[in-house]
């Protein structure tokens, strides 16, 4: 008897359906389980650590990226490194995730394609790196280790690329241009928006190892450094593979966390380097973290640089370096651009040179709040020029340090500008020097 009057047609027809049902159900783990990651050390790809495994981690990338791809790559942890040449992973038509079991699964570069770069995901998206290391073998230096730019005019063939992932990667290695150099990626109006976010850095160190060329790279925007985000491909970057674009494309959203970029360039007293060197960035925000270097600028912001926001940062000297490093921030500009939104909450400041933060072109929008700059021992000004004074031809009227909210701390509240100063709130500030027929039209407040 089939209760409350149903019959036995219905129960049949319960049972087929789940009968239907439970075949689905094993035929989709049967189909999740036929997509299982690609281990590198097994057949077919076979990567032995300490041997060259080039080859294989080719054949992997391009299985895994192809259309319908598995998409997952696994780099067991060893006693040695994988041994790597130039990597093409341009163009995948499937997200490929890199991972391993942290700096056991270590990647050693020994070589580098005939744009001179290392790994490179131009047109690529979603690609992640997760518990892993990198290192190379002290002779091939690439020009980028890991390059990410979008494709065709415009970025017309691969669009705006977004989603790369770097999850606990220690990247520890000599290059000529940067560890990571990114552009054309990111989510703004009038382009296409990918899911996945767009740059997202987390719980890894990088450490650049190579002295670049000039000691005035810092002032142009085009230092050496571990990580470079560069809307204008000022470096005129090019890949082996693909047709990066040309234009002027866009580098927005990128999330950095608890991540440290290190320059320490062995035998250099002051390397010609930085910590990070971004050009037309847009909405970034770092939480934790460092910016740290012996260089004459930590971290460099060249031309139009928007949004950018860093909360409980350090910009300081590697572990037992003196005071050597200019600026921990130097913001600089062509004529006619500036660098606006810049906001500093709770940063740490080891003490420099020149000044905490130097202006080489105006600055609108910046805000500093909470901030620790330790001991400042020499001491150095807060805001000031670089170190060869105002940049030629700056009328004094210029403003040069307009709509900021600044809180200073005594010992470390002194501030030079090149030109005027409008539209600003200054907290516990000391003594303000400007040119000749410039203007102070700051509030100076002594309590906040």
């Amino acid at each position: 008897m089939f209760p409350h009057g149903r019959s036995r047609e219905k129960g049949v027809h319960e049972v087929k359906f789940l009968v239907v049902f439970t075949a689905m159900f094993f035929l989709a783990l049967s189909s999740h389980a036929a997509k299982a990651a690609i281990d590198i050390t097994q057949a077919p790809y076979n990567a032995v650590p300490g041997s060259d495994s080039t080859a294989a981690f080719q054949a992997a990338i391009s299985a895994a990226g192809g259309s319908g791809g598995v998409g997952a790559i696994y780099v067991p942890g060893a006693g040695q490194c994988y041994l790597l040449g130039a990597i093409n992973a341009t163009n995948l038509a499937t997200p490929v995730r890199i991972y391993g079991d942290g700096d056991s699964s270590c990647l050693k570069i020994t070589g580098v394609d005939t744009a001179g770069n290392w790994m490179d995901w131009s047109g690529s998206n979603m690609p992640s790196l997760e518990h892993l290391k990198v290192v190379d073998n002290g002779t091939a230096v690439p020009n980028v280790a890991i390059l990410w730019a979008c494709t065709g005019a415009n970025c017309s063939t691969s669009g705006i690329l977004s989603g790369f992932t770097f999850d606990h990667v220690n990247q520890s290695v000599h290059t000529r241009t940067a560890i990571f150099y990114g552009y054309g990626f990111g989510c703004v109006a009038g382009y296409r928006c990918g899911g996945g976010g767009s740059l997202n850095i987390s719980n890894s160190r990088w450490q650049e190892l190579q002295n670049g060329g000039s000691a005035t790279d810092y002032l142009t925007g085009v230092c050496n450094a571990p990580l470079v985000l560069d809307a204008l491909n000022s470096r005129n970057i090019r890949s082996a593979y693909v047709n990066v674009t040309t234009s002027t494309a866009v580098a927005w959203r990128t999330t950095i966390t608890n991540t440290d970029f290190v320059d320490f360039s062995a035998g250099s007293a002051r390397s010609n380097n930085c910590a990070a060197q971004f050009t037309n960035v847009n909405q970034l925000t770092m939480i934790g973290g460092s910016f740290q270097c012996v260089c004459f600028a930590d971290l460099d912001l060249y031309s139009n640089n928007e949004g950018l926001t860093f909360i409980q940062t350090a910009f300081e000297q590697p572990d037992g370096q003196g005071a050597v490093t200019y600026h921990w921030v130097y913001a600089s500009a062509p004529a006619g651009s500036i660098n606006g939104i810049l906001t500093f909450i709770s940063p740490f400041w080891s003490a420099p040179v020149v000044g905490f933060i130097g202006l080489g072109a105006p600055v609108i929008g910046l805000s500093v709040q909470n901030t620790d700059p330790g001991a400042n021992s020499l001491p150095a000004p807060f805001f000031n020029s670089a170190a060869t004074g105002c940049p030629a031809g700056i009328s004094p009227a210029t403003t040069w340090i307009g709509d900021a909210d600044v809180s200073f701390l005594a010992g470390a509240n002194t501030v030079i500008s090149c030109g005027s100063i409008h539209n600003t709130v200054f907290r516990h500030v000391g003594p303000v020097y400007l040119p000749t027929n410039a203007v102070d039209k700051s509030d100076h407040l002594a309590i906040d």
